[in-house]
């Protein structure tokens, strides 16, 4: 129904959905549920790093997946609004195309949120949104794109070894003098590949910790999301640095 048809007979149009959208400015709402967020930064070498802002990970009713970002000037608007798994409304944005590096999701449009927009949470739950959507890939996809700075993948492993130890010492991670690396390593089997390393960093690893010691018995499985996979050294071993919060 287009806006005008909509106008005389009083309806409302549907949310837009992420395949709908174009590049450039819209002004039509579109709905989503807001999976994760988490700070965008460049890297600078021997550095933390410059803040540019927020990434979001958005889901639509169709279940696609896009990404979202707020630029930093408008961080203090909108960042106490933002709750993982809340749904939301959005009225005028601007969707740019996605930025080569990177990339956790297979819509290819970033919507990006600015002092024009007007982002509202909804109260009451929609349970046609997925709560959840993970793109789970194979070790010859994770070969194939090592180093090449693209797709962030998800993973499902069994866990092998944590930080050194075997599962059935079920190591205690959490260390109250806080003078715990800001690294954990773990040692993951693909169900159709060898052991990979994954490499869990500052947030993440201390997330990991707390979720590890809060089980009431030991973990076996875990899910890993948006990793990065990179080859270190000659051999054929693989390093998956995780970006986001783990799972």
């Amino acid at each position: 129904m287009s806006k005008e048809a909509a106008i005389r007979t009083g309806e409302s149009s549907p949310p837009l959905l992420f395949r709908q959208v174009s590049p450039g400015p819209g002004d039509s709402t579109m709905q989503f549920r807001l999976l994760r967020f988490w700070d965008a930064r460049k890297n600078v070498k021997g550095g933390p790093g410059i803040l540019l802002g927020i990434e979001l990970l958005l889901i639509d009713a169709e279940g696609t997946v896009a990404q979202g970002f707020i630029g930093q000037n408008r961080r203090n608007q909108y960042e106490k609004e933002l709750k993982c798994g809340m749904i939301y409304t959005l009225t005028n944005y601007y969707a740019s195309i996605n930025k080569v590096m990177y990339h956790v999701a297979d819509q290819r449009l970033v919507i990006c949120i600015s002092h024009a927009s007007e982002l509202r949470k909804v109260e009451e739950d929609i349970e046609a949104i997925l709560t959840e959507s993970f793109r789970i890939h194979s070790f010859a996809d994770f070969e194939a794109n090592c180093d090449l700075r693209g797709d962030l993948h998800d993973v499902v492993g069994h866990l092998k070894l944590v930080d050194g130890h075997p599962l059935h010492e079920r190591p205690v991670l959490c260390i109250k003098d806080d003078s715990a690396s800001r690294k954990v390593l773990v040692h993951l089997q693909l169900k159709d590949g060898p052991v990979i390393n994954v490499y869990l960093w500052d947030k993440a690893a201390v997330n990991f910790r707390v979720k590890f010691d809060a089980c009431a018995d030991t973990p076996t499985v875990v899910l890993v999301t948006t990793v990065n996979p990179k080859r270190l050294g000659v051999m054929l071993k693989f390093n998956v640095f995780i970006k986001s919060v783990l799972r």
